[in-house]
């Protein structure tokens, strides 16, 4: 295993995972913590920021090449003593690493903390992942129907 730090802020760690997402070699996905019942992966997310100033989402993804990354973001909102109208009002940071496993090499990447005003800003990139993601989850259906069917 190999521990490297990218020159990145985890906000581009966000951008290299809708990127990935796109991939057509895309073949299985999971995340946590597990959506419960109805609640989508986002909401979750998003209620937990909400509520209690923090949130960890875990991602992982497997290609069809054999490359498995586990993307990993922690979102905190910056509490400090005051008043404030919600947590949404207060700046926060957000660490990330992703890890990339091939065959018996495994690689850690740790990307620089970043920076949001407020919380807005994180709640418009957890709907922007949250779509593609839904988005990618229904064509690895879809796909995997279609070769079961061909077969």
């Amino acid at each position: 295993m190999k521990i490297v730090k990218v020159s990145k802020e985890a906000w581009d760690l966000f951008f290299e995972l809708l990127d990935d997402l796109s991939k057509e070699n895309l073949a299985y996905m999971n995340r946590f913590p597990e959506p419960v019942g109805e609640m989508r992966y986002r909401d979750l997310l998003k209620k937990a920021f909400v509520e209690t100033g923090k949130c960890h989402a875990i991602i992982w993804l497997v290609f069809d090449n054999g490359i498995k990354k586990t993307y990993s973001f922690l979102i905190e909102a910056e509490l400090k003593e005051g008043e404030y109208s919600d947590i949404i009002a207060l700046p926060g940071k957000t660490s990330a690493y992703v890890i990339e496993e091939k065959e018996n090499d495994k690689t850690i990447m740790l990307y620089n903390q970043s920076s949001f005003s407020n919380g807005n800003e994180i709640l418009r990139y957890l709907e922007l992942v949250g779509n593609k993601y839904r988005d990618r989850e229904i064509y690895i259906t879809m796909k995997n129907v279609l070769k079961e069917d061909l077969f």
